[in-house]
């Protein structure tokens, strides 16, 4: 057999078998199995008409959507408590740049980006720059702290 021929008889197979499934399941349903159906099914209670129109008008009433389009007369704030400003974000420093490494031990470094300051400034290890504070000072890194963070500031190749 060829791959033709195969790919036909499997395709003519396939639409045989989709064909008499869907042939099969039009075909009435015996009484008892319709019984059962009827009988799994839960009953629908109905509802006091009386009582849903007595909700319906409560719902209405209290206008829950402000169909007037007036603003309403509650206070957005608890009761008793003071009014807040929101609190202020704090400013992000960005970090300073490493342009160079100086000498050898003890090592300096070339910061540029510092607060306060214009220009490179040469700094070591235990200097205070503003709000940073220079800890290490080593032969192809800086490590330099701040109010909440820390970075370590790699010479670039």
């Amino acid at each position: 057999m060829t791959r033709v021929l195969l790919a036909r008889v499997l395709f003519g197979a396939s639409a045989a078998l989709l064909f008499a499934s869907g042939w099969a399941a039009r075909l009435p349903a015996p009484a008892s199995a319709v019984a059962s159906r009827a009988a799994a099914r839960p009953s629908l209670a109905l509802f006091d008409s009386t009582l849903l129109s007595d909700l319906v008008d409560s719902v209405s009433e209290s206008d829950p959507f402000r169909l007037s389009r007036l603003p309403i007369d509650l206070e957005y704030t608890l009761p008793g408590s003071p009014t807040q400003a929101p609190p202020q974000m704090a400013i992000r420093v960005p970090p300073p740049r490493l342009t160079a490494i100086v000498g050898g031990p003890p090592w300096r470094a070339v910061l540029e980006g510092t607060p306060g300051h214009e220009g490179g400034l040469v700094v070591e290890s235990g200097d205070r720059l503003g709000s940073f504070t220079v800890t290490e000072v080593t032969r192809t890194s800086v490590r330099v702290r701040g109010q909440d963070s820390t970075w370590r500031l790699v010479l670039a190749p």
